[in-house]
């Protein structure tokens, strides 16, 4: 479903494009409160605030969550991934 409304508001303009990005930022945030340990979700979430402008909070975002889930090397790809995005390769090579 995020996936979806994203990829219209990509396609859509001005108001209705805003409208569109708003309700899969909420649709995203209603799975996080749902799932909180999903990968997938975090993810996704970083994209979006990166693509909002907020590449360290992405980053510092999977990062507490790579040190939350110590044993899982997903969460621990994602960080380096975001990191590196954000530019913050010191943080990538932790």
């Amino acid at each position: 479903l995020t996936v979806g409304l994203l990829r219209a508001a990509d396609a859509a303009g001005g108001d209705e494009r805003r409208a569109l990005y708003g309700q899969a930022r909420g649709v995203l945030v209603k799975g996080l409160e749902a799932r909180p340990d999903d990968p997938e979700l975090f993810q996704l979430f970083a994209r979006l605030l990166a693509a909002e402008g907020r590449p360290l909070e992405a980053a510092a975002l999977l990062v507490e969550q790579a040190r939350r889930h110590p044993d899982k090397p997903v969460w621990w790809a994602l960080a380096a991934e975001t990191a590196v995005a954000a530019n913050r390769r010191e943080v990538a090579l932790e």
